[in-house]
């Protein structure tokens, strides 16, 4: 019971109560089979629990268990339980548990199928992750965009355009601005009347004579 308390790292659920359904690295850190199978490939064969690379990855066995097959994938060794050859296609079921798209097991030379693995035998299984296929090319378009001949060919492109634009933006742009700044200063009408203003003189008297009234 003290096993199902215990959290898989990669998926955060507790551990199968089936031993065959869990796996232990190198680096003595327990996962379930399935989740570990199909995390190791993603990340470089780092473990989840360390992030050390993992060489070796060996499927829990109860005391029945007969001997174990080694499966090689991505520099890693998968040491699994003999009884799945006995499946019609194991290629298959490896493909479901690695997560892969379509897998290849090769042994001599040779791509097996049922009945031509013994327990004990090392073969090599050959696959494409599906989240790899994504994941890559998502990271090739975005590595494309980052690329400095192409940072290059956009200024090339967009510099006439911007260079069209500050030359019509000067010339419509400010064009209140631009008549305030040429024309003449408005003068105060006011003033002008002011200091302008001509009041006509009355009649002076010539001298030694009066003005009858």
């Amino acid at each position: 019971m003290v096993d199902e308390m215990l959290p898989c790292l990669v998926c955060d659920q507790p551990l199968p109560v089936d031993v065959t359904a869990r796996c232990l690295t190198d680096c003595s850190h327990e996962f379930c089979l399935s989740c570990l199978c199909s995390c190791l490939a993603v990340n470089e064969n780092q473990c989840p629990g360390c992030r050390v690379q993992v060489k070796r990855v060996t499927q829990l066995q109860d005391a029945a268990a007969p001997k174990a097959a080694f499966v090689r994938f991505r520099n890693a060794v998968y040491v699994l339980n003999v009884s799945i050859w006995t499946v019609d296609d194991p290629a298959k079921v490896l493909a479901s548990l690695f997560s892969l798209k379509q897998a290849r097991l090769i042994h001599r030379g040779k791509v097996l199928k049922k009945g031509d693995v013994w327990p004990g035998s090392v073969v090599q299984l050959f696959g494409t992750h599906k989240e790899v296929l994504q994941t890559t090319a998502t990271d090739g378009y975005l590595a494309w965009l980052s690329r400095e001949w192409l940072h290059k060919a956009k200024l090339v492109v967009c510099c006439p355009v911007s260079i069209l634009f500050d030359f019509f933006k000067s010339l419509f742009g400010n064009v209140g601005e631009q008549r305030s700044e040429r024309g003449y200063a408005r003068v105060s009408t006011r003033d002008v009347a002011s200091v302008s203003s001509f009041h006509e003189p009355g009649r002076v008297p010539s001298p030694g004579q009066t003005v009858s009234p």
